[in-house]
Order: C-alpha cells, then structure tokens, then sequence
C-alpha cells in the first residue's frame, strides 16, 4: 500500500543527443480527511491532525519548513484573489477540505523529485528552477490550491518560490482560450457529473456491470452491514491512517487493527470495481468530454510559442488525472493514488 501514501512515478530520464525544451505536469491534490463522510452504522472514526505532530523527525522538519514557508507569504503572495480563502491554516484537527499533514508531504516529495529529475539536471539546460519558468495552474478548490502551494515549495529554491504565482482554472481547465471551445458548459456532463462524482468518490453502484463487491467486504471485516459503506470507501478511510502511521481508536476490533492482506484484498475489490466501471462506455464518453478542453489546451501550448515558460504545472480536482488516463486508455486495474500524476 505505499504507493497511495506516495505515489512516486520516476521521470526525467534523458535521451542521448536530445534535450527537453518544455515539461507538462498534470496532477490530483494530496490526502485529506474523509472520516467525516465515512457513516457505518454507530461507528464513528477520529479525525486527523493537520499540524503534523504525529510525524517522524524528517516529516516533521519539512512539515515546519513548509508552515514556515508559507504562513508569512498569505498577503504577499500574488497567487490568484479567489485563491487566497483556501491559504492553509494548519489546525490541529483537519477541516473537511485541508489538506492533512501526510497530504502536504505528498506533493512535497513529488515536488522534490521533479526537481531532480528536471530542473537539477544539465541534460535539460533549458528547463531553469526560476520562478519566471515555470506556470502553474490550480482548480479553485481547497486541497488544489494547498496542493499547489506545496509543490512549489518543494520544486523551487525559498527565494524564487516566494516570487512564484499559482493561477487559477475553472473547470477543469475548460476556460483558456488555448481550449478554443466557444463555450464550456455541456449539457450531458453537467447532468452526469453529480453521479460520476459518487462513483468515483464513494464508490456508488451507476452502471450495471460495476455493482460493487459488499459481500466481500461484509465477510473480510465481518460486519453486520456495510449498506452505509463501499469498498472503496473503506479502503480511502483505512489507507488515511495507514499512512500516517496512526492505529484509530474505535469499538470495532476488525476495523481498528487491520491486518496487511485484509488492507490488500480490500484494494482488489475496489479496484475490480473501478476497473468495471472505467471500461464502461458512458463512462467512457464522460472522460472524454471532461478532459477534451485540457488536451486541446496542452497542443495549443506545446505547438506555439510560450515566452520563457518551460514548465507547465496543472492542479485538477482529486478525479480529474483518472479522467485524462481513461481517455487516453491508460486506465489500469487500480485505485488511483492519492497526489497522481
């Protein structure tokens, strides 16, 4: 399960007599606390904190650089406007939508390696850790922006990330004018997204062949009813703790100490059931549609000319990269990390 607390994918690489003149970078936001839309019957589960105090030395240290970082800058950054209400506060107890401790360090360590693999490397000259090169774009969201901002803490050097800029996107980047759409607003995505939403957030039954597997789940944690919950759910709230290295306290002893093969069996099924329902043709044509304008944007932007800027960096919502690989046909049989790309 250490690829959902990290989700480290390896990149930069070089190729002999070539040289990179340009880098996009599509991402989902780092963990936040999902105990309170998780209901099983009297259960109820503790929050997690966002102070990071539960971290080891090293999470720790970069945790409190990273408070350092930012809490001095939530005036003077010259992020976006309708940005700046989602600057994070860092309290003890996570908000619903704030990013936790374990979610900041997410994107940090992403941010790290993107640094290594392309702005620390000779073989790609062009590609400069100045803020001046670099773009960034956020949907205006909570966890987008805090993801963001961490990213960029981790990727450039103190002085020049106080410089940066994080601009904002609505609609998953449907609104630039490199996605030449007269206008955004579909009828058809705009009537299935409420329901894609609950398939892809809490694991809801929408299609036919994607019914979720409750008997598995029911006879692995031996519950008496999992109507309130989904695999997917489960794996979500149960993974949280995982990977903040947190045992929860809780009345039920089959939920509260969980064993590493009921943690992986529990990932098999909810990824058969999003592998059911990421090869479903409505499913399929949603994708599509949803990630159309990104893409026409991305050729706009890497068939002309972008000034200085060498390194595009975009924050969608947390289902928005799963969306871009399903229409691509990337799609695996898995759950998507938390902070993909």
């Amino acid at each position: 399960m250490d690829i959902w607390c990290i989700s480290f994918v390896f990149s930069g690489e070089t190729i002999p007599g070539y040289s990179l003149k340009a880098v996009h970078v599509i991402m989902s936001p780092g963990q936040t606390d999902v105990s309170s839309n998780t209901k099983l019957g009297a259960q109820t589960f503790p929050r997690l904190r966002c102070d990071g105090v539960h971290f080891d030395n090293a999470g720790s240290a970069k945790l409190w650089s990273f408070k350092e970082s930012v809490n001095g800058q939530t005036m003077r950054r010259r992020d976006h406007p309708d940005l700046k209400s989602f600057h994070p506060k860092f309290p003890t107890t996570c908000s619903k939508h704030h990013l936790t401790g374990q979610g900041f360090l997410q994107v940090s360590y992403i941010g790290k390696h993107l640094h290594e693999a392309y702005l620390n490397k000779l073989d790609h000259k062009q590609l400069k850790p100045h803020y001046s090169s670099v773009h960034i774009e956020s949907v205006l969201t909570q966890p987008a922006y805090q993801s963001s901002l961490a990213l960029l803490q981790s990727l450039l050097p103190k002085k020049q990330f106080e410089k940066s800029r994080i601009h904002v996107s609505r609609r998953n980047f449907c609104d630039k004018s490199e996605s030449k759409l007269s206008r955004c607003r579909c009828a058809k995505v705009s009537s299935l997204s409420p329901h894609m939403s609950q398939v892809l957030g809490m694991g809801r039954q929408m299609f036919k062949a994607s019914s979720p597997d409750t008997e598995t789940v029911r006879q692995l944690f031996q519950l008496d009813s999992v109507h309130d919950i989904s695999s997917l759910q489960l794996l979500q709230l149960l993974l949280q703790y995982e990977c903040s290295k947190i045992s929860p306290v809780c009345d039920h002893p089959h939920l509260c100490n969980v064993s590493a093969d009921s943690l992986s069996m529990l990932h098999d099924v909810a990824s058969d059931y999003l592998h059911s329902v990421y090869h479903d043709p409505v499913f399929q044509t949603y994708s599509n549609l949803k990630s159309y304008p990104f893409l026409q944007q991305l050729v706009s932007k890497t068939t002309s000319s972008t000034g200085n800027k060498t390194m595009f960096m975009y924050m969608g919502d947390e289902f928005f990269v799963q969306l871009l690989k399903t229409s691509l046909s990337l799609s695996y049989k898995e759950v998507t990390p938390l902070a993909s790309r």
